[in-house]
C-alpha cells in the first residue's frame, strides 16, 4: 500500500498506481525489496520486523510473487 499511494502521489492514475504497485510486488526480489524499506522513514522498530521477515529469503528470492500477495487489492470509488 505504502508502494501505491508513492506512485499516486507521483501523479499517477488510481488505476495505474494500483497496477504498477503490485507488478512491483510482485516482481521485486527480496533484495529490492530490502533497499526499498531503507528509503522508507519507518520506526526502528518496524525495520527490524522487515529484516526478520525478510531475511528467510534468499537476496534474489521474489518472496510476494504469488498473486495472494498482491491479488486481492482493488480500487474502489475512483
Amino acid at each position: 500500500m505504502i508502494r501505491f499511494y508513492q506512485n499516486i502521489k507521483a501523479g499517477l492514475t488510481i488505476a495505474l498506481a494500483l497496477n504498477q504497485a503490485q507488478t512491483w510486488l510482485r516482481d521485486s526480489t527480496q533484495a529490492d525489496l530490502w533497499e526499498w524499506t531503507q528509503q522508507l522513514n519507518l520506526a526502528e522498530g518496524f525495520q527490524e520486523q522487515i529484516h526478520k521477515q525478510l531475511s528467510w529469503f534468499d537476496a534474489e528470492e521474489v518472496p510476494f510473487g504469488k498473486v495472494v500477495y498482491w491479488g486481492a487489492f482493488c480500487a474502489v470509488g475512483c
